[in-house]
């Protein structure tokens, strides 16, 4: 007993050492949709940078309103788990968790591989009421700090990942080059930003990434979710005699409708846009359907920025020196983005030596498990990133 005791009161005065330390920031980034100053947060090793600098990298958000950490809200139904282990001794389940994949992995890189990692609240981020997002819409004419949500940009975006970059080369003790990782959206994001910032980029992750058309993974997305919800009403996994899984069963059978609708609403918008049916005032507000409402100069920016073509000039204009190195991460089990909207990708990087594809089954869109019982990002996610990170494409 006087030993355990003695163990216990050892352990009771030992400090609590971090692997990593923080630094709140703010940086400054001009748009059209308000000349803002940015919240974020560089995360680095607690350990005193080594000669010419820390590595430092810069992570780059998915689509919608996002905080720095890229906290979200996510959930499956058993349909699409299925036939992993029940839940509850049934298969006809919903399971939701809250995630945060951008604090897992620049922490992951602080502690194992040395590196400064910058992240921000996205300028978006307050539409969402997030917590620590300290922006505020604008409601008076030519208002400072503030988000004309009217007015906003697909460039807006790229500006803030290049002016976030240039604060973490100008004002931390970090390598010349920096390291861009771009999730989802990001991954459009991230050869632009390298393009416009020639000789300071010397890596890119593109995580989770497509290489189709927006519209076309948008679309393909709204046909997989009307044949889930087809699946849990007309499948045999759900007991309407036992009242949570009939309550499942009955709101499928009342989103279908409205899915239906709102896919057939969605394509017929984008076939608008294209048609130029909008006119050309650049901010004419346009709301697409299940996604979300902008101007209408935002909708030609990422579609365009997201046409094969796009790809293959940003991608191939990085690469096209052997000291540029990239790597894609995807997954077969990613519902977001599937096969079919990043082979595309690997088609475009197979022509380059100096870019990697890595494919990792059994994570979501998200970079957790697909079992969703741990939401944490996947250690195979934080392996490759270190692995490419520090020793290379190969």
């Amino acid at each position: 007993m006087k030993y355990y005791f003695v163990v216990l009161l050892a352990l009771a005065i030992l400090p609590l050492v971090s692997a990593y330390r923080q630094q709140n920031i703010t940086f400054y980034s001009p748009g059209s949709s308000g000349n803002l100053w940015l919240n974020g947060t560089i995360v680095y090793p607690d350990a005193d940078p080594p000669a010419g600098g820390y590595p430092g990298a810069v992570l780059i958000h998915g689509s919608g309103p996002s905080n720095r950490w890229e906290y979200a809200k996510i959930g499956y139904f058993s349909a699409q788990l299925y036939p992993v282990a029940p839940y509850n001794g049934d298969y006809c389940y919903y399971r939701s968790n809250a995630v945060h994949p951008f604090q897992d992995i620049s922490r992951y890189l602080a502690d194992h591989a040395g590196m400064a990692v910058l992240v921000w609240d996205k300028r978006s981020c307050l539409a969402a009421n997030m917590d620590g997002c300290e922006l505020h819409a604008c409601f008076l004419p030519n208002q400072q700090n503030c988000l004309n949500t009217s007015a906003i940009m697909f460039s807006d975006f790229v500006d803030d990942a290049v002016n976030a970059v240039d604060f973490l080369l100008n004002n931390f003790v970090v390598q010349p080059q920096a390291y861009l990782v771009g999730h989802s959206e990001g991954c459009i994001i991230a050869p632009m930003v390298a393009n416009q910032l020639p000789g300071k980029i010397a890596k890119i992750a593109l995580l989770a990434g497509i290489g189709t058309p927006l519209a076309t993974t948008t679309q393909r997305q709204f046909e997989y979710n009307i044949q889930l919800t087809s699946s849990i009403i007309n499948g045999s996994l759900c007991d309407p005699s036992i009242s949570y899984e009939k309550q499942i069963l009955d709101n499928a059978e009342a989103s279908l409708p409205i899915q239906i609708q709102t896919n057939q609403e969605f394509q017929q918008t984008i076939a608008d846009i294209k048609a130029g049916k909008y006119g050309e005032n650049p901010y004419t507000p346009v709301l697409v359907p299940g996604v979300a409402k902008a101007p209408l100069g935002f909708w030609y920016q990422i579609y365009n920025a997201t046409e094969y073509s796009s790809f293959q000039y940003y991608l191939g204009d990085f690469l096209k020196t052997s000291t540029n190195l990239l790597m894609a991460v995807n997954s077969p089990t990613d519902l977001q983005v599937a096969p079919l909207d990043y082979l595309p990708l690997h088609t475009i990087l197979a022509k380059y030596s100096n870019a990697q594809i890595n494919l990792i089954d059994g994570i979501t869109h998200l970079l957790c498990e697909t079992s969703f019982i741990n939401p944490r990002v996947t250690q195979a996610v934080q392996t490759a990133l270190v692995q490419f990170l520090t020793n290379g494409a190969k």
